[in-house]
Formats: C-alpha cells, sequence, structure tokens
C-alpha cells in the first residue's frame, strides 16, 4: 500500500495503459473471446469474435510494450506525446505542485536548416517573469527515434523537478526540452551534430538560437556555472559532446545511457575522419590538456555491454584527469528505456547541483 501510494505521488495515478493488472485482463479476455471464436458454427458470428479477441491480444502486448519501455507512464503522459504532434495544438499544463509545462516555437537561422519544432519549457512553483529572481537552466535533450516532449512523457521530468526542488535538493530552476531532430539529410542527426555534408546543423542551432533565446525570454542567471545539460541515449551522447564543446556555456553534464561517439550518424553528416574526431569525446580529450572544471555525472543501464560501459569508464578516466569532478553509476535491474532514464535522473541532478 505504501510503494503504490509513493508511486501515485511520485508519477501521478496510474493509467489502463500502463497497468499489468489491465494487461493481463485485455489478455485473458482476447483469450476467452477467441475461444468463443472458435466454438461459434455461424461464420459471421466467428469472424467477429475473431477480430475482438485479436484486439484484445494486440492490446495486451502493447500495455506491456508501453510499460516496459515507460514511454506513457501516466495520462499526463498522453497528452504531452498528443500534444506534440504536429497536427496538434500544443498546450500549456499546471502540476499538482503548481509549475507550468509550456509549449514554445523557438526561431531558427535558415542556415542552420533545422525544422520548425516545439520547445517545452518548465518553470518551478512560483516562478515569476517579472521577479528579481534569476533561475539557472536545464537543458534536456532526447533519444533516438524520439522528440521535444519526451522529457515530460516518458521521462516524467516535471514531476521530478518538483520533488527535487521542493526537498532542496536541486534550487528552483528552468528546464528547456529541445528537439534535436534534423531535417533531410539532418533526419539522421540525433546526436546533436553540425552537418558537413548538407544536414541540419543541430549543435549551431542549440548555442546560437535556444540558449540565447531562452535567456531573452526568461530571468535566467547569467554565465555557464547556471547551465547544465543532461541526456538520454543519443541525447546523452549529444549532451556530452555539446556541453564538452561549449564549455563556456556549460558547467554541468549528465550522460544517462549515453554512447562514446556519435556511431552511424556521424559518417553519415561528417565529410571526414578529422571532423568525426573532433566531435568524439574520448579522442579529443585525450589529444589536449586542457582543464575541464565541471560536474559530469554518467549512469549507464546494468544491461549495457561490457564494451559500452570500458568505453564509457575510458570517458570518465580522461575527464577526472582534466580536473573535472565525475559520478559513475549503474542502474541497476534496468534496461535502455525511459523508465532507466526517469529513475535515474533524480540522483544525476542532485548531484550536478550539488
Amino acid at each position: 500500500m505504501f510503494l503504490a501510494a509513493l508511486r501515485r505521488r511520485r508519477y501521478g495515478a496510474s493509467a489502463w495503459f500502463s497497468s499489468h493488472r489491465f494487461a493481463a485482463l485485455a489478455a485473458v479476455g482476447g483469450a476467452a473471446v477467441g475461444l468463443c471464436a472458435l466454438a461459434a458454427r455461424r461464420t459471421a458470428l466467428r469472424r467477429a469474435l475473431g477480430w475482438v479477441g485479436v484486439t484484445g491480444a494486440v492490446t495486451a502486448a502493447a500495455i506491456e510494450a508501453n510499460i516496459y519501455s515507460g514511454f506513457v507512464p501516466t495520462r499526463q503522459a498522453v497528452r504531452v506525446v498528443v500534444g506534440g504532434l504536429p497536427f496538434v495544438a500544443a498546450r500549456s499544463w499546471v502540476t499538482d505542485s503548481g509549475s507550468t509545462v509550456s509549449p514554445h516555437v523557438i526561431p531558427a537561422n535558415p542556415a542552420y536548416r533545422v525544422p520548425r519544432t516545439t520547445t517545452w519549457v518548465y518553470t518551478p512553483a512560483g516562478f515569476d517573469p517579472r521577479g528579481s529572481e534569476r533561475y539557472p537552466v536545464l537543458y534536456v535533450l532526447h533519444g533516438s527515434p524520439g522528440g521535444s516532449s519526451d522529457w515530460f512523457a516518458g521521462g516524467d521530468l516535471a514531476a521530478t523537478l518538483d520533488s527535487l526542488i521542493a526537498s532542496r535538493r536541486i534550487p528552483p530552476l528552468i528546464a528547456v526540452a529541445p528537439s534535436t531532430n534534423g531535417r533531410g539529410l539532418g533526419k539522421w542527426d540525433t546526436e546533436g551534430l553540425d552537418s558537413t555534408n548538407g544536414g541540419s546543423l543541430i549543435e549551431s542551432h542549440l548555442v546560437n538560437d535556444v540558449v540565447p533565446w531562452v535567456d531573452r525570454m526568461f530571468p535566467t542567471a547569467a554565465g555557464p556555472m547556471s547551465r547544465a545539460i543532461v541526456g538520454m541515449s543519443a541525447g546523452a551522447f549529444a549532451a556530452l559532446n555539446i556541453g564538452l564543446r561549449n564549455r563556456r556555456l556549460f558547467d554541468a553534464i549528465g550522460v544517462l545511457e549515453g554512447y562514446p561517439d556519435a556511431g552511424l550518424a556521424g559518417h553519415l553528416l561528417l565529410r571526414n575522419r578529422a571532423q568525426r574526431d573532433a566531435n568524439t569525446p574520448a579522442l579529443y580529450l585525450s589529444r589536449n590538456s586542457e582543464s575541464v572544471a565541471m560536474r559530469v555525472a554518467i549512469v549507464m543501464a546494468q544491461s549495457s555491454s561490457a564494451s559500452r560501459r570500458r568505453d564509457m569508464d575510458t570517458v570518465a578516466s580522461l575527464l577526472v584527469g582534466r580536473g573535472a569532478v565525475v559520478d559513475q553509476k549503474i542502474a541497476c535491474g534496468h534496461n535502455h528505456t525511459w523508465v532507466m532514464a526517469r529513475e535515474s535522473v533524480g540522483k544525476a541532478l542532485a548531484f550536478l547541483y550539488a
């Protein structure tokens, strides 16, 4: 009872699409109807019952897949996901704690070749845009496939921030969730790269469009000490790479289930090896002795491959050697899912803002 109550308080009331019980009912119901279909003598009735049975089985499978991935854990998550669709008008919403999540379209430099997308912005309870308080900013990057709404849907970030702020583990802050999806060739760019092959310039868009826009439109605290960048999966690589390449802007980085390099995207979007090396943290960290006075949280799922863990261990060691304060954790019992990100981001943020 206590755990159930805690989950409701932390993630909101359980929804049927994230309930093992409802999945079981759908499966049992589908099987029962299927048996009735087999026993039915009339062809039309057999066909109708068969479709009902199949629907029940598919529904059960879909619910279990959603529970595993954690993509839409609550009813609010569904509203956020739907609001991120291109043919649906996105709307602001207020959490039970009084914080607000609102959609914005940030103007982009045409030279960066990025699509028109929605950026979601979290402001804490008691936020006063005309007040004297200045807020640090947290930038959160989604994975692939994915979109800007993911951190407030599967990531349930608003609830996490509300809880951390209320318990004073982090200061009241503004969180910004932009899209890192490119256009055309750039659709492969979910790692936040500046393509040299005609694709989108995602890093430039984030650094030169998004960050200045946020600073103009919101009462943000000045300087790199007031900006952190965190990502999940492909977004984790983007956060690591963009954060390290733009240390004048960011002072803290969170890497949740990240990768050591840009992978296929690097080969498709960057013209040569020198450009790929310049976007591979382990390589450029090992080739220079510049100080990296940052806080970096690295969290890997227990199911991550041994080779990927070794690669991220190498990155962590190089960061420590350059003066960074690094916190590494393994998310025990977790896979590469939004459940893992949702359960891990709170501790990562508490470390980054300590």
